[in-house]
């Protein structure tokens, strides 16, 4: 059998003009989903730090025992005075537990102020990772490599994340991580399970944390078993044009 020589070369050069031709268009299209990426969780990050007040209602759990509580967010420039709780378990709350309440929150905002770098929403993200698994005319879902600062070094490539862009309204709706591996965080806590995800909404023109739930299942100090599970929803976004000193 002969081969004609000509034709094939002919079909392979035709061949990678079109894989050419194909692979700037989905670079493209990729660059334009990392900018709504970069944009949607920049701006989740200002309304959770910056100049809007909020309300949270958390439902907590930590090994089978819960607590649910509604807690307020109110820009302030002395930082430990930014939150206040309003009910625990349907109730309002007593001088000890508003002082275990205030403890606690100073305590969380210390942390917070050491490892402010890390608190962005994009730190959970390798955006340089993302790859589409799923689309159509309205969502596109993109997997990628995930992070969790808080967690350390040993978290590192133990976290698998999938992201969901509205391409109607172009921000994100959906961002989920779960450990693929079990990990070390904080030399004693060894986890075995964990996922978080954010539900995200678009207020006029600006992206608000809607939902943030989590699940965690380990070890405290080798020995002691904990689960945690945690539904925080967040509503009553308002602009504050000015904080209080």
């Amino acid at each position: 059998m002969k081969f004609n020589i000509s034709l094939i070369f002919s079909m392979i050069t035709i061949f990678s003009f079109v894989a050419m031709a194909e692979h700037p268009h989905q670079n493209e299209k990729l660059k334009t989903y990392k900018e709504i990426i970069l944009s949607s969780l920049s701006s989740a990050d200002n309304t959770q730090n910056g100049s809007w007040s909020y309300k949270i209602n958390k439902t907590l759990t930590v090994n089978g025992e819960t607590n649910i509580t509604i807690e307020n967010f109110f820009p302030n420039k002395n930082t430990y005075q930014q939150w206040s709780l309003e009910k625990i378990n349907d109730d309002t709350p007593n001088k000890k537990q508003l002082k275990e309440y205030l403890a606690d929150k100073q305590e969380e905002i210390d942390e917070g102020i050491l490892s402010s770098a890390d608190k962005s929403l994009l730190k959970l993200i390798d955006i340089n990772s993302l790859k589409v698994e799923k689309s159509n005319n309205e969502i596109i879902q993109l997997s990628f490599n995930g992070f969790y600062p808080k967690f350390g070094d040993d978290a590192k490539g133990k976290i698998d994340g999938l992201l969901t862009l509205d391409l109607k309204k172009h921000y994100v709706s959906l961002m989920k991580l779960e450990s693929n591996d079990e990990f070390t965080a904080k030399v004693i806590l060894n986890i075995e399970q964990w996922q978080i995800s954010l539900l995200f909404n678009k207020h006029e023109q600006t992206i608000v944390l809607k939902e943030r739930q989590l699940n965690m299942k380990g070890t405290v100090a080798i020995f002691k078993d904990i689960e945690v599970s945690a539904d925080v929803t967040f509503d009553d976004y308002q602009l504050i044009e000015s904080a209080p000193e």
